[in-house]
């Protein structure tokens, strides 16, 4: 269960990258960077990653995941995992949403113990 801090950190972060971070894309060659000022979705996702493992959130509960959506195809999102349900943290979005409330068709999750690697996700 996250502590109501830690649920707190979580809107306060989203709402600030997604405030501070203008959305772009990255061109001809898809880069995976921290967005500081500007950068697309997984790099707006990484930015939220890095900010709240620096306020101390536990890094083994963060994890991005790759959806595909009708509207924009594939879609970078940061996962908070808590006890009970694990919550999407979304450029698009002032608000943070359990993953239970979108229809979205998930590609692949990072692994939050093993950064590098990558489970694909059964339909």
């Amino acid at each position: 269960m996250l502590t109501a801090y830690q649920t707190g950190l979580l809107d306060t972060v989203n709402a600030e990258v997604n405030r501070r971070v203008m959305q772009r894309p990255d061109g001809p060659v898809d880069l995976w960077q921290v967005a500081t000022t500007e950068g697309d979705c997984e790099d707006i996702a990484l930015a939220k990653r890095a900010a709240l493992i620096r306020r101390g959130f536990p890094a083994d509960r963060l994890a991005l995941a790759v959806a595909w959506l009708p509207e924009d195809g594939r879609h970078v999102v940061l996962i908070a995992h808590a006890n009970d349900r694990d919550l999407i943290l979304d450029n698009r979005l002032g608000y943070v949403l359990p993953v239970a409330d979108v229809s979205w068709r998930w590609i692949s999750v990072q692994s939050a113990v093993a950064p590098r690697a990558w489970f694909a996700v059964a339909a």
